[in-house]
């Protein structure tokens, strides 16, 4: 046990590193930071709401950046199991390729919510300037319970990783986190029955999707509500039963 441990430290540690200095990674993170530039302009076009819409499509565009981030680079980044390099190590060493699997997770949850931190402090800062620090906080700390999302959304991209290839698992994380972030929505429409006789059948695909609503805390930044803390726990829960499923299925997988 302790020699896996030391498998998922190292390949951590390289898998960081590898992300860390990949173009994708920085290009990601300025295209955060551009957007957050341009939540401000858009701000300034809502007549006498202009910090409630800035911390609104700030936040939103942060979710969307880390989301992507984090789709993006468990499912293509230079680890990835097309990479021969890859497929020699995981044969011709000893290392569980369970080990893999949680390393990549582990990389990529870490750099995105460290995005998410550099991104929500920039955004903070811009609202603290308009709207006063009491503001700021609050926004700051929607930014770090959003960054929780982005590790769910890993967790499901990693699964489809471990199974599938690179540009199915890559399009259908993306389909996932779109339909995860429409919940409230597919929830009330099944509520009302639209979907006929299969909506028992997609209201047992909506409890399996990711709820990412959870982690969306704009209307607690404006004073709508208390944050759902257990939101923490969910995330938790979650991406530990996507990452265990992603590693039995990666163990199975035929490399050939």
């Amino acid at each position: 046990m302790s020699a896996w441990f030391l498998a998922v430290a190292a390949l951590t540690r390289a898998t960081t590193t590898a992300i860390f200095r990949s173009r994708i990674y920085v290009g990601l993170i300025a295209a955060g930071a551009l957007l957050v530039g341009l939540a401000l302009m858009l701000a300034e076009l809502a007549v006498g709401e202009m910090v409630t819409s800035l911390v609104d499509i700030g936040l939103a565009f942060i979710a969307l950046v880390i989301s992507m981030l984090a789709i993006v680079n468990v499912c293509s980044n230079p680890a990835s199991n097309s990479n021969p390099r890859q497929v020699i190590t995981i044969l011709s060493r000893p290392i569980e390729r369970s080990a893999v699997v949680v390393a990549r997770f582990l990389a990529v949850s870490a750099l995105a919510v460290v995005a998410s931190l550099l991104l929500g402090a920039l955004l903070a800062v811009v609202v603290g300037v308009i709207g006063g620090p009491a503001l700021a906080l609050r926004t700051f700390v929607a930014a770090l319970a959003g960054s929780l999302e982005s590790v769910v959304i890993a967790s499901v991209a990693l699964l489809l990783w471990s199974r599938l290839g690179t540009t199915t698992a890559l399009t259908l994380a993306i389909v996932v986190f779109l339909l995860g972030r429409m919940d409230t929505t597919t929830v009330e429409l099944l509520d009302k029955g639209t979907f006929g006789p299969a909506t028992p059948l997609l209201r047992g695909v909506a409890h399996l999707l990711p709820h990412l609503s959870h982690f969306d805390l704009t209307a607690w930044v404006h004073g709508g509500g208390p944050a759902p803390a257990w939101a923490a726990l969910y995330a938790a829960g979650y991406a530990t039963a996507m990452v265990v499923l992603a590693a039995r299925l990666y163990r199975d997988r035929d490399f050939t």
